[in-house]
């Protein structure tokens, strides 16, 4: 199951981390809509009520990276991450900025019937389009960072939303007072999509 799951991937890349946990998300709180962001918030609150205390973090310096169960990153984000981190501007846009790659949907892209394909080539060319140009609305989608600031200013994920994305990104926009900035990191996540007719 998922425990043995956890304990496996600790074993096989605890050692590339300074710490490494996992917890298990009880099924059934009230309140609540299974999916990601449920989890997210499951996750968010053992990270700010037991591991940051427990390890002494200081949250100025917690960047946060949600994701999908098959997302998977370049090489270099997570430098880049945190050279966009580091060097921001100042507080205001280190704390009030979600970082978003491109989302690209080619994981499995010869495997992909072709409607689906054709979605995966048009929503790919979206993501690149949309975060290239500095005029656009953006939003984060499916795999994004934030800094635990900015996570813990709003309460974490809300338990009863599906699209958990659209709507930290809403929570975000708010909490800031219009502040929030979604900034790019042009290096490709890479994804599945449906193979199924």
């Amino acid at each position: 199951g998922a425990d043995a799951k956890a304990k496996q991937l600790i074993d096989e890349m605890g050692s590339l981390f300074r710490h490494m946990i996992y917890t298990m998300h009880p099924p059934g709180l009230p309140g609540e809509v299974p999916g990601k962001s449920a989890n997210c918030r499951w996750a968010a609150q053992q990270l700010f009520e037991d591991y940051i205390p427990n390890y002494g973090y200081d949250m100025k310096r917690v960047v946060m990276t949600v994701m999908d169960a098959d997302s998977e990153f370049h090489p270099e984000y997570f430098t880049a991450l945190n050279y966009q981190f580091l060097f921001a501007p100042g507080d205001v846009a280190r704390y009030n900025t979600i970082w978003q790659a491109p989302i690209l949907h080619y994981k499995n892209y010869h495997n992909q019937p072709s409607v689906v394909r054709l979605g995966s080539l048009l929503t790919s060319q979206h993501e690149l389009a949309n975060l290239a140009d500095p005029s656009a609305t953006r939003m984060p989608y499916s795999t994004y960072s934030l800094s635990g600031i900015l996570a813990q200013a709003v309460d974490g994920w809300d338990p009863d939303w599906i699209s958990e994305d659209w709507h930290m990104c809403c929570k975000c926009f708010v909490a800031t007072l219009g502040l929030l900035k979604i900034q790019p990191i042009f290096l490709p996540v890479m994804n599945y999509t449906p193979e199924a007719e």
